[in-house]
């Protein structure tokens, strides 16, 4: 499912993370539609095979010319699927607090969350991870994982989007994500990627950069690396960031 944003002149694709959260990018959504023709695809489906065909099948009527992906977060490792599979649709590759592509960088993320947390939030913070994993966790515990997600992901943001938050998704979604980079298969998947891939990562992203920029050096990916100072893994909620997050996107989209 897609919203269009902007002028008719539609080449740049938002794919939003989670997995499991559409409506995530709406603002970013809005802001870039202001210089630029905006797709933001909404994910609907319960496998990374049909989360790619959805995806393709969604832009077939944009596929003039090939289009900008802009992903954040778990949906920077879709477009990174997707442009692997259709190279020949993909102008560029705009990564935004992308997840490390491999295993070995995991626990410093949840390293890095815990040590932003009281020792009482940290037991609540592992169980309600847990049952997310699981896909059973309820809404109200939801929302308190989101606001404890918020304070160990953010540096200071502006707004908290209410999202709606399918967690069966998530918990299908990101098991099939996690076998894929576990296994080494989503690193190997790098050696398809033949276009420009721009990074954007906040230095407050719990998430280590180095778990992306290494793999894609060793897959010889051409890749340009913009960090953001004062910046979480959402900069375009970002107080000190989003006006340098969207001006890069724009030179990115304009210079390309």
């Amino acid at each position: 499912m897609i919203k269009l944003h902007g002028n008719e002149s539609y080449t740049v694709v938002l794919l939003h993370g989670g997995p499991g959260a559409p409506g995530s990018l709406e603002s970013a959504a809005a802001e870039l539609s202001k210089r630029l023709g905006v797709i933001e695809h909404l994910q609907t489906q319960y496998s990374i095979d049909e989360l790619i065909s959805e995806l393709h099948n969604d832009l077939e009527n944009f596929r003039d010319c090939p289009l900008t992906l802009i992903g954040h977060s778990w949906g920077a490792w879709l477009s990174i699927l997707y442009a692997a599979k259709y190279s020949e649709d993909v102008k560029q590759l705009i990564l935004v607090g992308c997840p490390p592509f491999e295993k070995r960088y995991i626990p410093l993320i949840l390293e890095k969350r815990l040590s932003r947390l009281s020792l009482h939030d940290k037991d609540h913070f592992i169980r309600w991870l847990e049952e997310i994993d699981g896909g059973s966790i309820s809404d109200e515990d939801f929302k308190n994982l989101q606001s404890l997600l918020d304070e160990t992901e953010n540096c200071q943001t502006e707004s908290n989007e209410h999202l709606e938050f399918d967690s069966l998704m998530y918990a299908k979604i990101w098991e099939e994500a996690e076998s894929l980079r576990d296994s080494n298969a989503l690193s190997s998947i790098l050696s398809s990627i033949n276009v420009p891939v721009c990074l954007i990562h906040g230095d407050c992203d719990p998430h280590p950069i180095s778990g992306v920029i290494e793999p894609l050096k060793s897959r010889n990916v051409n890749f340009e690396l913009h960090l953001l100072s004062k910046c979480g893994h959402y900069p375009f909620r970002e107080k000190y960031a989003k006006d340098e997050f969207y001006r890069i996107i724009n030179d990115a989209v304009n210079s390309s």
